[in-house]
């Protein structure tokens, strides 16, 4: 039959072109098309069920990544050994959302407290350990488990059937279906290596340059300009694969089944066997980070590009002393070395130290990673004339609480030579008596390490919080010094005569 067009004319229909989604089964993704008389059926919803959760799905491993997204705190509490009622060795798990690699959400929307019976143990295959009884105990106890190795906890995605009803066939048959699907967890233990618990995830942006130097404008063969990053980024982005990771869902009851070979890991524990139960048991938690893949939110990524999760110095003992107004007295700079008149080999100062955000590594403070320097007037040529003070030593003091052994700080001290401060500074022969003089003092921030093995943010200013957003750098504070007040001129020693009671020969 012709079809009318909008002024009259009659048009021959269209015929499907081979090839087309009209023709042949659509692998792009297809969804239902709504018209008036269509006839809605369980398959035809399941289409547009199962395309909203493919396209979901797809925009979470394109976008989002996978891992953990936030929450699963891990604890396995002290156990109470007086009873096997209390049971010993569970395993607690707060809320938490993770992405595994098919793009699927992991969602635990409330804590739960497990038992080693409620996990799924896995060899180092990763295939499910099936026994004839005893639950995940007996699964671990046909592997031969050793105290104190560390197993691998992971989450993986699950769906369990609920909401059970009974239906009646024409022929009078009852059947049972279930009304809904509960997409949930479930929790695995697979056998691993201690040392691999830390997984240091490599670089995934793998690239290489076009032609010429990399993240410069440059030309290949063909003469076609390229930049070298974009080059990089779009060799990266071609290479990957918008398809899935295979699932495989696996029965683990009657109405449960999850997929044990896309988890999510969350943390390396320990077994002991429980000596008055029997079997095993959970003891400890060895590593609740290391095995963690981590999705980057958006959140995080904006407050890593603003250094967050960098050490800064968070302030500094000669702040008194940086006035704008006017110098410092020389009075009040001699005391920021120590006290006067006492003659120590080396003196720890007063007021030259430093404080930092978080911990860094005592033994990366060096006196190195420090400089003083006294800029004078000189005679000849009106030049100013560069001095540096001998700092010896860095006195570090352990973190209150944490760290015993002393490996980490969050003050430094420097200790100066006390030959110099007694000659140099306070003696005749200074050179602070020629004048004001500019005082310059220096925190090599790239020498200088934190927790985290990153160098400490010092950035370029003279005021605290210091840093620039980026690791290293030099924190630079300049003030003056007010001109240091003569000293009083010695008195000449009176000579000794016999009138006056001298000893004579």
């Amino acid at each position: 039959m012709d079809t009318p067009t909008a002024n009259g004319a009659a048009s021959t229909p269209r015929t499907a072109r081979p090839g087309k989604c009209a023709d042949a089964a659509c692998v792009s993704g297809s969804r239902n098309r709504y018209f008036v008389g269509k006839r809605m059926t369980p398959d035809a919803l399941g289409v547009e069920q199962g395309y909203l959760i493919g396209r979901r799905r797809l925009l979470n491993r394109a976008i989002h990544g996978w891992g953990v997204v936030y929450g699963f705190p891990i604890a396995i509490p002290a156990a109470d050994a007086s009873s096997c009622a209390s049971e010993p060795g569970t395993l607690q798990i707060g809320e938490g959302l993770a992405l595994d690699e098919a793009g699927r959400e992991l969602v635990q929307p409330d804590a739960v407290t497990l038992t080693l019976d409620d996990l799924v143990v896995l060899d180092r295959q990763g295939a499910p350990v099936r026994t004839t009884g005893g639950g995940a105990t007996g699964g671990i106890a046909s592997m031969q488990p050793k105290a104190d190795e560390c197993w691998l906890l992971q989450v993986h995605y699950a769906e369990r059937r609920i909401g059970p009803v009974t239906l009646r066939d024409p022929c009078s048959c009852e059947r049972c279906e279930w009304n809904q699907i509960c997409e949930t967890v479930c929790y695995s233990l697979q056998r691993v290596d201690c040392a691999g618990c830390c997984i240091d995830h490599p670089c995934e942006l793998t690239c290489d340059c076009g032609s010429g130097p990399c993240c410069e404008t440059h030309a290949d063969r063909t003469g076609a300009p390229k930049r070298g990053g974009s080059q990089c980024l779009c060799e990266h982005l071609t290479a990957l694969s918008p398809n899935p990771p295979c699932e495989c869902l696996q029965d683990l009851d009657e109405i449960t089944r999850a997929d044990l070979c896309n988890g999510v890991a969350l943390a390396c524990v320990t077994l002991e066997p429980d000596a008055r139960c029997g079997g095993w048991r959970l003891k400890s938690v060895f590593d609740a980070c290391g095995p963690r893949r981590l999705v980057k939110r958006n959140d995080a990524l904006y407050d890593l590009v603003r250094g967050c999760d960098l050490t800064t110095i968070s302030a500094f003992g000669w702040e008194s002393l940086v006035t704008e107004a006017q110098p410092a007295s020389f009075d009040a700079f001699s005391k920021a070395f120590g006290p006067d008149g006492i003659d120590e080999p080396e003196y720890v100062t007063a007021l030259f130290w430093v404080e930092f955000s978080r911990p860094v590594l005592a033994g990366t403070l060096l006196p190195s990673c420090f400089a003083i320097t006294v800029i004078g007037p000189e005679d000849e040529g009106k030049w100013w004339g560069v001095q540096r003070v001998p700092i010896v030593a860095v006195q570090t003091d352990p973190v209150p609480g944490k760290d015993a052994t002393g490996r980490y700080t969050r003050r430094a001290t420097m200790v100066v030579n006390g030959g110099w401060l007694e000659s140099a500074m306070r003696g005749r022969d200074s050179i602070f008596l020629d004048g004001v003089t500019h005082i310059e003092v220096q925190v090599h921030g790239d020498l200088i390490v934190d927790c985290n093995q990153q160098a400490v943010d010092c950035g370029a200013r003279g005021a605290v919080p210091a840093g620039s957003g980026v690791p290293g750098g030099t924190f630079l504070s300049v003030f003056t010094v007010a001109r240091r007040p003569e000293l009083p001129p010695k008195q000449k020693p009176v000579a000794s005569s016999p009138s006056s009671g001298g000893a004579s020969s």
